[in-house]
């Protein structure tokens, strides 16, 4: 009833195990090239990768303690106001209104 080959893993076991072996490492290879890109990625947006999520959360905070950005009418009136008390230079009025406009 038992031969001699019937004890031990089947002969296809060594090809699985192998296979499901390379499957292992290779997502274990692809997640930590993932993880570099995404520090890179994090680093060239100027944000510290180990503390990225509690970085983006803070800033999500104060803009909701905040409230909505102002209006580019908003912040050319404000502008406008600065000229006129002579707060800032002509230059510095021209760059500023460029780039709220820019903006737009």
């Amino acid at each position: 009833m038992f031969g001699a080959d019937s004890f031990g893993p089947p002969a296809w076991f060594p090809l699985i195990f192998g296979l499901v072996s390379l499957l292992v490492v290779a997502a274990f290879i692809f997640i930590i090239v993932v993880m570099v890109r995404n520090a890179s990625a994090a680093r060239r947006q100027g944000y510290d990768p180990v503390t990225m999520q509690t970085d983006i959360a803070g800033q999500f905070g104060n803009n909701l303690r905040n409230g909505a950005p102002k209006s580019a009418q908003e912040r050319l009136a404000e502008l406008d106001a600065l000229r006129d008390s002579q707060a800032i230079s002509a230059a510095e009025y021209d760059d500023a209104r460029s780039r709220i406009l820019r903006g737009l």
